[in-house]
């Protein structure tokens, strides 16, 4: 099959030639404004949302995880459980010092 838009060959009929540059049209399609109004919120809402943090993170090691055989290793999988079980301690922290100036009377709100 030879293609008419290269010319490849002069016996292939070529099409007839409405214009050279059609003229773009200024109305907006039904599709453009639904995709508009409902993704627009959605995006907003998932750039302002800490949970995009999360699944950004997600997405990313779940593209690399072939690469990083390497962390599959013991040494490194006790590291990582040890600065796991530090945030965990730092949350609990936070929490029983809230509750502690709450009863107080010092906690602010």
């Amino acid at each position: 099959m030879l293609a008419y838009r290269l010319a490849a060959s002069p016996c292939v009929p070529q099409p007839a030639r409405r214009e050279k540059y059609p003229v773009a049209s200024r109305s907006i399609g039904l599709g453009a404004a639904i995709f508009a109004l409902l993704g627009a919120p959605c995006a907003i809402g998932t750039l302002v949302s800490p949970i995009a943090l999360g699944l950004g993170a997600g997405a990313l090691f779940g593209a690399v995880a072939a690469s990083w055989a390497f962390v599959d290793k013991t040494l490194l999988q006790y590291l990582f459980f040890t600065i796991a079980m530090l945030g965990t301690v730092a949350n609990l922290y936070t929490i029983w010092y809230a509750k502690r100036l709450r009863r107080r009377g010092g906690g602010g709100a």
